[in-house]
């Protein structure tokens, strides 16, 4: 009985599962559908691990995922690039929340003529992600432009969040 009883408090599976309990997972599918728009010279910051897609070509789609615990919060910004277009640069900033962790998941999204190169990722971040410009669950973000094509993003809820970004 008591070795039964060790073998199910061993301490390692006991912090197992409470680091299971806490991860949170977040994919961000990019859904490009524009004939000829690119995405470009990506730059990312995000707590946990990343993988960013450096390119995005017309046409296709790219799944990133970022894990972490806790919380995963961050930004990635695409040069949107076109061979009669000025370049552009698509923000896409997100914050999704474990059960711990109060309030609702976010995502913003922006397209920008001009980027402050001076500012760290982590300042954009801020900056970007304002309350003013969070969208929640079931919401759309669309940015406000006039530009020959349309972007908008959406959140899931959960510690396992999809976020969506549909270029057209």
């Amino acid at each position: 009985m008591a070795a039964l009883l060790v073998n199910l408090l061993r301490p390692t599976e006991i912090c197992r599962g409470i680091r299971d309990m806490l991860r949170v997972k977040t994919d961000i599918n990019i859904d490009n559908r524009h004939p000829s728009l690119s995405l470009g010279n990506s730059r990312a910051w995000a707590r946990g691990q990343t993988n960013v897609a450096e390119y995005v070509e017309p046409q296709s789609t790219r799944t990133i995922t970022v894990r972490t615990i806790i919380s995963s919060r961050g930004i990635i910004v695409y040069e949107i690039q076109n061979v009669t277009l000025v370049p552009h640069y698509l923000i896409i900033t997100w914050t999704v929340k474990n059960w711990l962790k109060r309030g609702t998941n976010s995502v913003s999204c922006h397209v920008q003529q001009t980027l402050d190169n001076s500012k760290t990722l982590k300042q954009l971040y801020k900056d970007f992600h304002d309350k003013a410009n969070r969208r929640y669950v079931g919401t759309t973000a669309i940015p406000m432009h006039e530009f020959a094509y349309r972007i908008s993003a959406g959140i899931t809820d959960g510690s396992n969040a999809q976020v969506s970004i549909t270029i057209q």
